[in-house]
């Protein structure tokens, strides 16, 4: 009697977990495309990063990699369904829930930046200025502040031309001037020092070391002051980095110019730029526009390739 007493004890209890066990998978349920309980679910996303208005596929499988279609899908807390398009930019935390399972995948979705990027143009706030063309204007040889040394200045101009000859007008036309090193070559009957002009170069430049100037026309109004005193006090900052640069060697030759720059206005105003192109040369010498250093009398040469 003993005996029967404990087998039945320990067979009511084995019905009692089994019953349990049924109770458990009840819970998740079954795969109603292939029939087979679901032990496990993974959620994915056809993309965790996206544009605003983009929309989002999301696919549940099992344990065996099926597709399950009856789990619920929320963001943030909210209830979706795939594809879905989210209404504002954000982070979304994606939860995928059959019975007690779950899976999330962490979605991010940002607004699109619809600033325009300067590509053989200027940007000022969010206008776009063409410069067609990209050229270097010979502004002259001075005397440096050391008695002895002398600077080679050049402008790095990006410029629209709209027409031809003298017809041409240049709605858009920006000035970077630039200051390099330059040794004397040899003197003239007079005694004064004579130099072979250098080209500029390749390099990363601000206005604390070759920068000197600069001089925007934009949509053929100018931005800063004709003064170069007035002009310098309304210039914050100034940077321009020229990774390329070849000029032609020969009357129709290649040449190749890679630059990007930033001036910074003290206003605020912020004018970021790009060129990419061919470039050439031109004499500046007689431009109207003063520049704040030294100058003193030179031999200069006129001959420059265009």
């Amino acid at each position: 009697m003993k005996k029967l007493f404990c087998f039945l004890a320990v067979a009511a209890t084995a019905a009692f977990t089994s019953c349990s066990s049924d109770d458990d998978s009840g819970n998740n349920g079954e795969n109603p495309g292939t029939g087979n309980e679901v032990t496990a679910i993974t959620l994915s996303a056809s993309a965790t990063s996206v544009d605003l208005g983009t929309a989002v596929t999301f696919t549940v499988v099992d344990q065996d990699g099926d597709a399950v279609t009856n789990a619920t899908l929320t963001a943030n807390g909210n209830a979706i369904t795939s594809p879905w398009t989210a209404e504002t930019a954000g982070e979304y935390t994606v939860v995928a829930t059959l019975g007690e399972l779950t899976s999330s995948v962490t979605v991010t979705v940002t607004e699109e930046d619809t600033t325009p990027v300067a590509s053989d143009s200027f940007v000022i706030d969010d206008t776009n200025y063409e410069t067609n063309v990209g050229a270097f204007a010979y502004r002259g040889i001075y005397a440096a502040e050391t008695e002895g040394e002398y600077v080679i200045v050049w402008d790095f101009n990006p410029y629209l031309v709209v027409g031809t000859g003298e017809e041409a007008t240049f709605p858009n036309d920006l000035y970077i001037t630039l200051q390099f090193p330059i040794t004397p070559t040899g003197e003239n009957e007079a005694g004064e020092p004579t130099f072979t002009i250098t080209n500029p170069t390749t390099g990363e430049f601000t206005l604390d070391n070759n920068i000197l100037d600069a001089w925007i026309i934009a949509n053929s109004e100018a931005l800063l002051p004709t003064d170069a005193t007035e002009r310098a006090a309304a210039i914050s900052d100034i940077t321009l980095n020229i990774t390329a640069l070849q000029f032609a060697e020969t009357e129709g030759g290649s040449s190749n110019l890679e630059a990007t720059y930033t001036i910074t206005l003290t206003n605020g105003t912020v004018i970021n730029g790009e060129y990419s192109g061919e470039t050439g040369m031109y004499d500046g010498t007689n431009q109207g526009r003063g520049i704040s250093i030294k100058n003193t009398t030179v031999a200069k040469s006129q001959n420059l390739r265009k």
